[in-house]
């Protein structure tokens, strides 16, 4: 019995709420008004009928915040006002929507009620060289109930011919571009229709008019418009200013005596990757494989080349252990080869580095060479841990300024001014790391020689000192030279000169030495390196653009949102 009473009551149920009558808009008028400095005057008439269900009321939401080609860009919504039914309401905004919340909450309403809402719209003209626009979404997408008789009125500034007034109009889902029931021009006013939008379809209606008709925002307004939606752009400013003070009080090197002339031997006690360092206290690619191949001149490895197999393979190598790392004076010199052969105890394939597990510059060079730096009397303090700190505290200021600017500001509006602020930091605090006396005097001298190794032949007879031009000088340069990005001038300067191969490198295809040809095959080894190991290591008129000629779209121009019951 109690089973059969259960089925009773849930076929009522069920036949209750298929039968209930659920939300709808019997009617909704819009009218908007241009007024020859360009605002708007809309007035929005909403016929909800709650059928026989009690709400408090309805709420309306706006959009007032939109994005001209990733720049904020904010339309000013002012008052505000709700007459009909009741004049009850409350306004808000967040998150770039301003919500009209209309009724009472110790009162409920059933059937049909009728809301007129009025507010003013400023900056929601869009400007172009052939013609003012306006692009409006009258009825947005945001509705979650059918809504039946759309009238959307646009009513221009008088004087303008009708025949110079031009109109179209789109509905249905975000995105459409299927027109409306009905569009008319009479004398200064467009008259836009549709019979029915179901939930979460949309009204726009885009009307043009001659230039000069309504007036254009001056430049000044513009700025002062500019800032105001993107208020996040001075921050760069003032991190400009910042940053320049920082560096002309701690960042700036001591003037060295000496001149950059031309060096022929490397500095004394300095490998390639440390002169590398001391031009731009980084550990690039180039370096870290002109470090390897310094190894290779030592005799502590060997590097064979293993050419590609068809047409689109690649060349691979392979790199074998001659001597054990507990030898190299560096302990930078000591992890590099510690980590090259920690997949196998002598011998090793770059195919296979990249393939076991991602490798990282950190990996091969970390801080271990900004350290030997410090210790060498290079630098006071490790210039990779300033850069760090540096970009430590800028990241904590930023983080409490878009915590203080939240609430006025969109995250996006923000993006772009971290973006430049972040630029501003890395770019200065490149230079913020400070050389010792000894350091800019060592600069001076890796720069006289990157001079000479690049130097043409044709500039060379100004070299008094110049070496002679022999293997060994060749091999024992050859090292920093791609360390300084020059080892194709430096190659160049030998062709023809001599036959020669060395033994720490192992090419199968040729069997006399060839300098460029040699330099050739390095280069592929290093940009295999990199390659393989080190590097496996949207609103229309809020854009600014016309809702004529195909560019338009339901839901594409200014205005729109939504609401419902409450």
């Amino acid at each position: 019995m109690k089973k059969i009473l259960f089925g009773i009551l849930l076929f009522a149920g069920i036949l209750f709420f298929s039968n209930a009558q659920a939300d709808q808009i019997d009617r909704y008028d819009v009218r908007i008004q241009v007024d020859n400095e360009g605002v708007l005057h809309v007035r929005e008439i909403i016929t909800y009928n709650f059928f026989d269900v009690p709400g408090h009321g309805i709420f309306r939401d706006i959009p007032y915040k939109y994005q001209r080609d990733s720049i904020n860009y904010s339309i000013r919504i002012s008052d505000v006002n709700v007459f009909g039914s009741t004049n009850e309401f409350e306004t808000s905004k967040s998150g770039g929507i301003l919500s009209i919340k209309i009724g009472d909450p110790n009162r409920t309403v059933t059937g049909i009620q009728t809301y007129t809402i009025t507010y003013k719209v400023e900056r929601a003209i869009n400007y172009f060289n052939d013609h003012d626009e306006l692009y409006w979404n009258a009825i947005g997408t945001n509705w979650d109930v059918p809504i039946y008789n759309a009238q959307v009125d646009v009513i221009l500034p008088e004087g303008i011919k009708e025949s110079d007034i031009r109109k179209s109009c789109l509905a249905g889902p975000s995105g459409s571009v299927i027109g409306c029931d009905a569009l008319t021009t009479a004398n200064s006013a467009s008259y836009f229709a549709q019979a029915q939008l179901m939930p979460h379809e949309g009204f726009t209606v885009v009307v043009g008019w001659p230039v000069g008709i309504v007036k254009k925002p001056g430049l000044a307004s513009v700025i002062v418009g500019f800032l105001r939606d993107n208020i996040g752009f001075l921050i760069p400013f003032l991190v400009l200013v910042i940053m320049l003070f920082v560096w002309n009080s701690y960042g700036r090197d001591p003037v060295s005596k000496l001149p950059v002339a031309a060096q022929y031997e490397p500095p004394e006690g300095l490998t390639p990757i440390e002169a590398g360092f001391l031009l731009d206290e980084k550990n690039q690619s180039q370096e870290i494989t002109a470090e390897i191949i310094y190894l290779a001149t030592l005799g502590f490895l060997k590097i064979e080349r293993i050419p590609k197999k068809g047409w689109f393979g690649k060349d691979d190598f392979k790199l074998i252990k001659l001597k054990d790392e507990k030898d190299l004076p560096h302990a930078f010199d000591r992890n590099l080869l510690r980590t090259l052969f920690s997949m196998g105890p002598s011998e090793v394939l770059l195919s296979s580095l990249s393939k076991k597990y991602k490798l990282t510059r950190e990996n091969f060079a970390p801080h271990t060479v900004s350290n030997a730096m410090v210790k060498a009397g290079y630098y006071d303090r490790d210039p990779l841990k300033i850069r760090t700190w540096y970009t430590g505290v800028a990241g904590a200021l930023i983080f409490f300024l878009f915590y203080f600017f939240l609430e006025v500001v969109s995250l996006w509006g923000f993006i772009i001014p971290v973006i430049i602020s972040l630029a501003i930091i890395w770019v200065i605090g490149y230079f913020m790391p400070k050389r010792t006396q000894k350091g800019a005097d060592a600069r001076q001298l890796v720069l006289g020689l990157k001079e000479y190794l690049s130097v043409a032949e044709k500039d060379r007879l100004d070299f008094h000192n110049d070496p002679q031009k022999d293997p060994k000088v060749f091999e024992k340069l050859l090292p920093y030279a791609i360390a300084l990005g020059v080892s194709k001038q430096w190659a160049k300067k030998f062709e023809g000169l001599f036959d020669f191969h060395p033994s720490w490198f192992i090419d199968p295809t040729r069997s006399s030495f060839n300098p460029i040809l040699f330099n050739s095959s390095i280069s592929g080894f290093s940009s295999g390196f990199r390659t393989m190991v080190l590097e496996a290591d949207k609103s229309a008129a809020g854009a600014g653009r016309s809702g004529f000629g195909g560019g338009g779209f339901s839901g594409g121009g200014f205005g729109g949102g939504g609401g419902g019951r409450w």
